[in-house]
């Protein structure tokens, strides 16, 4: 499976999904949204990204287990690796997108004023953050796959809002 293809149109809007180690939630997160949004035409006008907030994992795959799961979904993430969020993703990002409070504070912590600061949003579930399954078995990462999903739709309809679509 290969990852949907851009459109011709230049971008209007980035997105930037952070987790601590960039190999569960932020890339599922990235596969999800970038499939919703070919789905629709979207992709290209919205670039999606993701990276974490550790340097662990830089230059990793996703997680076998997030691979997995996404493939079930028709969704492809061979293409990504792991990078770590840099200050300099604040100017280059219009929304920088986070799954938990300890992630959130993190982000919070490198962005260089308070229009960056700002752009820091919480992609919520059902229950409040969004676990994170590294430890956990493949039942886990479909919860966390399903729940992320779930919070993909609302921001794709947020996007969708702020293009006028």
């Amino acid at each position: 499976m290969k990852p949907p293809a851009p459109t011709a149109a230049p971008p209007e809007l980035r997105v930037l999904f952070v987790c601590l180690g960039n190999i569960c939630r932020s890339p599922l997160a990235e596969g999800i949204l970038r499939a919703k949004l070919a789905d629709r035409g979207l992709l290209g006008r919205v670039v999606v990204d993701s990276a974490g907030t550790s340097g662990w994992n830089v230059g990793r795959p996703p997680d076998d287990r997030a691979r997995l799961v996404a493939s079930r979904h028709g969704i492809a993430l061979a293409d990504l690796r792991a990078r770590q969020l840099v200050a300099e993703d604040f100017g280059r990002f219009d929304r920088i997108v986070v799954f938990d409070e300890e992630n959130r504070r993190a982000a919070l912590a490198i962005a260089p004023d308070a229009d960056a600061r700002a752009r820091v949003t919480m992609l919520r579930g059902e229950h409040g953050e969004v676990a994170d399954p590294i430890a956990g078995s493949m039942r886990d990462f479909e919860d966390t796959f399903r729940v992320i999903e779930e919070g993909c739709d609302s921001l794709l309809e947020d996007l969708e809002a702020q293009l006028r679509v």
